[in-house]
């Protein structure tokens, strides 16, 4: 786990408050992490229909993002972030509910999880 200031200086020591999705998706990118976890309000992405989107490939999230179906507020923010981190070399991006309790441990640790995962795309 990395804990990094949104804090930013420029050369003549201007600065800058960067948002915090913006500073975990170009650190993820950077680091070349395996995963990006961003811990929402809400459970996820969820379908026309309300029922959440277990995974998405970086298209479907073009797509979602694009229609914006009513997506919350939240998810609105944080996919476009997955999107980005998983198309410049980030394995996996999630997005779990911090309302629910051990989210992060059945997200990571169990076969269909708890969230919303992201991936680059599906393998064939």
């Amino acid at each position: 786990m990395v804990l990094i200031s949104p804090l930013g200086f420029s050369p003549t020591g201007d600065v800058f408050n960067c948002t915090l999705e913006d500073v975990a998706t170009s650190t993820a990118i950077a680091l070349q992490a395996d995963k990006l976890i961003f811990l929402t309000e809400t459970a996820g992405a969820l379908d026309a229909k309300g029922r959440l989107l277990s995974e998405l490939t970086v298209k479907q999230v073009g797509e979602l993002v694009g229609a914006n179906g009513g997506l919350p507020e939240d998810v609105q923010i944080y996919l476009p972030c997955a999107m980005k981190a998983c198309s410049n070399g980030v394995k996996r991006s999630h997005l779990i509910s911090r309302h629910v309790d051990g989210a992060l441990l059945i997200e990571l640790f169990t076969h269909h999880g708890i969230g919303t995962m992201v991936v680059p795309s599906r393998p064939r």
